[in-house]
């Protein structure tokens, strides 16, 4: 699968590196570059902002400082996720965000033909739980990718709840 995955610091490099791991094309990007070197010497390709990381994937992951970092990621109309990401494609959000600002997105992105998970997580690879909420035939579609990242990987609910069961 073609995956690709945006914020590589702390908790997100060894989420992708799980990925690329697993056997998948993953594509990773950051604000620094060199918080993906490991990744990239792993094989993972190298894109130089968010819509062209999304032009390539299937299924694009966010691990971000939080609520505001992963709207702008997302919508930014010159360079943001879904200024690349073709429809059908998905959109999960590792990142501990806000319900309401989730909720907000969920709705941008059922408008563009994206599907959506929020998945914020607690503990660390490979122990990690995911809290994920959203529609149960997307989570289901995607659980084989999100195991590869958490041991314990939970719906909770409706978009939303991820969030929710986190905070």
């Amino acid at each position: 699968m073609q995956l690709g995955y945006i914020g590589t610091g702390t908790m997100g490099n060894p989420m992708a590196k799980a990925l690329i791991e697993a056997g998948h094309v993953v594509t990773v990007h950051d604000m620094r570059r060199e918080s993906a070197t490991n990744l990239c010497e792993m094989g993972a390709n190298w894109a130089s902002n968010p819509r062209e990381l999304a032009e390539s994937s299937e299924v694009v992951f966010t691990s971000l400082p939080g609520p505001v970092e992963a709207e702008q990621v997302l919508t930014d109309p010159d360079n943001g996720i879904l200024a690349g990401l073709k429809r059908g494609g998905a959109w999960i959000d590792t990142t501990t965000n806000s319900p309401t600002m989730i909720r907000k997105l969920a709705e941008i992105c059922k408008q563009r033909g994206i599907e959506i998970l929020d998945s914020p997580v607690s503990g660390r690879i490979p122990n990690m739980t995911m809290m994920v909420g959203g529609d149960p035939a997307v989570f289901e579609k995607h659980r084989p990718v999100l195991e590869t990242m958490g041991k314990d990987v939970i719906y909770v609910g409706e978009t939303a709840s991820g969030c929710t069961a986190k905070l």
